[in-house]
């Protein structure tokens, strides 16, 4: 069900977003552990994460919203990301680039100055919120006429400030993640899962994604 403000934006609500995130991911928190173990090392190697970032998030997120609907959280869906190869492949490319540019300002500037990194910062933060439901979309045949970026931004732009904000939060805990030792085995799927919330709550889920669960189990 979507949440709206009173002038039709939508509700960012990044408190219940991040709960709901942290419990999806602790109520099955072996088999998200192990996906996001199999996750990170794939993309964590240049050419797995030019080729294969798109498809194995869109796996990520078949999972997720599996176990919102009550179904299992399958660690086989996540090689069934690679059925949206095609588009999964082209977002995913585009992100992370323009991913690495922003990191390469922003840990560029801490060698310069401030105001590098604090740019860079910045253009993560964006980046991180133009695509925050990109490949939800993919996943929910939700993209349209205009593609998962287009759809994905101009939803936030209906509340760009707060989603802003939540995009920071993300991106804040994402770093956290990979500054403290294999902590980004946890912050990976809570962050996806916070994401997928809040597509919940301004999309709606399509119920055939618990449907596609029971005949993988």
């Amino acid at each position: 069900m979507t949440t709206n403000t009173a002038g039709g934006a939508p509700e960012v609500k990044i408190g219940d977003w991040l709960r709901d995130g942290w419990g999806i991911f602790v109520s099955d928190i072996g088999m998200f552990l192990l996906a996001s173990l199999i996750y990170n090392v794939i993309i964590g190697t240049c050419l797995g994460g030019l080729i294969l970032y798109g498809p194995l998030t869109c796996g990520m997120y078949l999972m997720i919203f599996d176990r919102m609907q009550g179904g299992k959280a399958d660690v086989r869906r996540l090689f069934k990301g690679f059925d949206f190869f095609g588009q999964s492949f082209t977002v995913g490319l585009i992100f992370f680039v323009l991913t690495l540019v922003c990191l390469a300002i922003t840990y560029g500037g801490f060698a310069l100055c401030v105001v590098p990194s604090l740019i860079g910062i910045a253009l993560l933060t964006l980046l991180q919120t133009a695509f925050l439901f990109a490949f939800q979309l993919i996943v929910q045949h939700k993209a349209g006429a205009e593609g998962p970026i287009s759809t994905s931004f101009n939803k936030v732009k209906e509340n760009m400030v707060q989603f802003l904000l939540f995009g920071l939060v993300l991106w804040i805990i994402e770093m956290a993640g990979y500054c403290v030792t294999i902590g980004w085995l946890v912050t990976t799927p809570l962050v996806l899962a916070a994401s997928a919330a809040a597509y919940r709550d301004v999309f709606g889920l399509e119920a055939a994604q618990a449907e596609q669960q029971q005949t993988h189990s």
